[in-house]
């Protein structure tokens, strides 16, 4: 049994082989028409025993569909990250479909003074950051992906109170933070999760295919959880994400 396995394997590698043939191309395939069921062995350079054009056909076939269903997943990570860093930046946004594009800007450029300080190997802001939230705050790194949402969620789940974080904003020198900051922080992450998630799911592996069969149900389950959820405030995000990954992937 497993020799005939392999040899099933075998041939089919060999049908493969032989559709990656320079000497086929379209033209071949159309201009050969009924000469080429008179004399099928001049048609594709195959196996010796695989004799006949639906052979010939299918070799063709199994080619085509292994370059068309498999999507590399550093591909689709990228396109996904795309849409999450480029196509939501906020200078994309108008004012007048957008209201609160502002506040969002000065809510993000507060906490992003903090992360700054932090990355910028500041020792004293550090330590009072890490007595202030009990952990050591994961801070953006344009090279990462996934990192600005990994840094609000890091400051989300330990800020404890507002009261707490404006004491750190205080010592520091700081624009006080607002309960609207907060709000805005929060609703941001929480449009951005589908997206996240998805994103980690490409990035899972180095070096792997995803089929269509793995990335168009995640993709499918990202537009369903921005579809279900409510964003008060910032409803053109989520407008803009499902936009995109409409055009980007299904356009």
């Amino acid at each position: 049994m497993i020799d005939g396995v392999n040899e099933k394997q075998s041939e089919l590698a060999e049908i493969a082989s032989a559709a990656k043939s320079p000497s086929v191309s379209v033209s071949d395939i159309v201009s050969s028409g009924e000469s080429t069921m008179a004399n099928d062995e001049q048609f594709i350079a195959l196996p010796p025993h695989i004799r006949y054009c639906h052979h010939q056909v299918l070799a063709i076939c199994f080619y085509c569909i292994l370059n068309l269903i498999f999507i590399k997943s550093s591909c689709a990570s990228h396109t996904l990250n795309l849409i999450a860093s480029s196509d939501i930046d906020l200078a994309t946004f108008e004012l007048k479909e957008f209201k609160k594009k502002v506040a969002l800007r000065n809510s993000l450029s507060k906490v992003r003074a903090l992360w700054n300080k932090i990355g910028g190997r500041s020792i004293d802001v550090a330590e009072k950051s890490f007595e202030a939230f009990g952990v050591s705050l994961v801070t953006p790194c344009p090279t990462r992906w996934n990192s600005l949402y990994d840094s609000l969620h890091c400051f989300s789940q330990n800020h404890v109170s507002l009261e707490n974080v404006n004491k750190l904003f205080r010592t520091i020198g700081f624009p006080l933070m607002t309960n609207q900051d907060i709000e805005l922080l929060t609703e941001y992450m929480y449009v951005m999760e589908p997206v996240a998630k998805a994103l980690d799911i490409f990035q899972g592996e180095k070096d792997v295919f995803m089929g269509i069969g793995v990335v168009l149900p995640l993709l499918a389950k990202l537009k369903q959880e921005l579809a279900l959820r409510e964003f008060p405030n910032l409803e053109p995000i989520r407008t803009r994400v499902l936009q995109s990954v409409d055009k980007r992937y299904y356009a």
